[in-house]
């Protein structure tokens, strides 16, 4: 509820796996089409293991 008064919405973001894509953490902000994403969590391996994904709040 918090999120709609500020108007903050949470997204999942996939990413293919890498070592330079290993070294994200929660500490880190994304940037995609001009929308600045505020990552809440270190990346996870998706279930088949080619990716990551990341909760972020934009």
């Amino acid at each position: 509820m918090q999120a709609r008064l500020v108007s903050k919405s949470p997204a999942v973001l996939t990413i293919r796996t890498s070592v330079e894509t290993r070294a994200i953490t929660s500490e880190w902000r994304a940037v995609i089409d001009a929308r600045i994403f505020d990552l809440k969590e270190d990346p996870r391996p998706s279930e088949d293991g080619a990716c990551l994904e990341i909760l972020a709040e934009a």
